[in-house]
């Protein structure tokens, strides 16, 4: 009896634990089913996170060996995406590139939106004065649009992966500022939080505890909607000679350098990198949305 009790208990306890497996599976298939653009989106963004991290041993060869017996050649069984004017694997490059497109994407937005977000908190709850000072520097710099605006720092600065991350990060502060400012302004009059002010919580803890928490949502999904245009604006920088310097292999350089050069001769060689930037920048988009309907509890059915 001792035993088959044990071995119930033990089944049990496995079960208990491939429950709450089961139901996250269940309601990820759900979301799926009601949101397949988003889903769709969402698979993109995984295999580009994969080609990103492994892109080792998934590209076939070096993306900057020169094979000069297949110089721009056709898309063939050993070359996939073709070769370019040096003998380049084009599909190694963009695998390669899209190491690139990530990492400028994430860094950028994750540092402008963090940036911004701490600017649009301590405004927001401050108000008066502070806020007058902190929105009228915000919207001179959005007054600039964001392309020409990056454009000018990385020329002052130079072309660089570094400096094309910090011009885009700040190019995006002011979008995301704006965004938690407005949140932070709607939440600070709740009654919850003139209750925390009237027992004495001192201020930084009402933002940290009671304030962050609310404005989260807004700021996953400005993040997420906001790494395809810093993607974009990585490819276009780099088209116009201002970003990642060669020979790195980046996909708006890839476009510029060679693409345009050969564009009647060797097509392919502008086709995929374009590609590439297209499907990634609308699976961020549609991911985008779709987060934003699941958060935003007003936009749900």
């Amino acid at each position: 009896m001792a035993r088959e009790s044990r071995q119930v208990g033990i089944e049990a306890a496995v079960w208990e634990g491939v429950r709450p497996r089961r139901s996250l599976m269940l309601r990820l298939a759900r979301l799926a089913r009601t949101k397949p653009l988003g889903a769709f989106g969402a698979l993109v963004i995984a295999i580009l996170v994969i080609a990103a991290v492994f892109a080792e041993p998934i590209a076939p060869y070096d993306p900057n060996k020169s094979y000069f017996e297949s110089t721009l050649a056709a898309p063939s069984s050993q070359f996939w995406m073709g070769n370019d004017n040096l003998g380049r694997d084009v599909f190694s490059r963009v695998v390669f590139g899209s190491r690139i497109s990530l990492m400028v994407g994430l860094l950028s937005v994750g540092m402008g939106t963090l940036h911004g977000t701490l600017w649009g908190l301590i405004s927001g709850y401050i108000g008066g004065r502070f806020d007058l000072v902190v929105q009228r520097v915000m919207d001179s710099i959005m007054a600039i649009p964001f392309l020409i605006f990056a454009l000018t720092v990385v020329a002052v600065l130079g072309p660089s992966i570094m400096n094309v991350i910090l011009a885009l990060a700040f190019a995006q502060t002011p979008r995301s500022n704006r965004v938690v400012r407005g949140t932070v302004i709607s939440v600070k009059e709740n009654q919850y939080i003139e209750a925390a002010r009237a027992v004495g919580v001192p201020n930084w803890r009402i933002v940290a505890l009671h304030i962050l928490p609310n404005v989260l949502a807004p700021i996953v999904v400005i993040a997420t909607v906001s790494l395809g245009g810093a993607i974009i604006a990585e490819a276009s920088l780099s088209f116009l000679g201002l970003g990642t310097p060669p020979p790195t292999p980046t996909w708006g350089g890839m476009l510029s350098q060679v693409g345009r050069q050969y564009l009647e001769q060797a097509p392919w060689i502008a086709i995929f990198p374009g590609i590439a930037i297209s499907v990634v920048v609308l699976a961020f988009n549609l991911f985008g949305d779709a987060l934003r309907d699941v958060l935003d509890p007003r936009l749900r059915t």
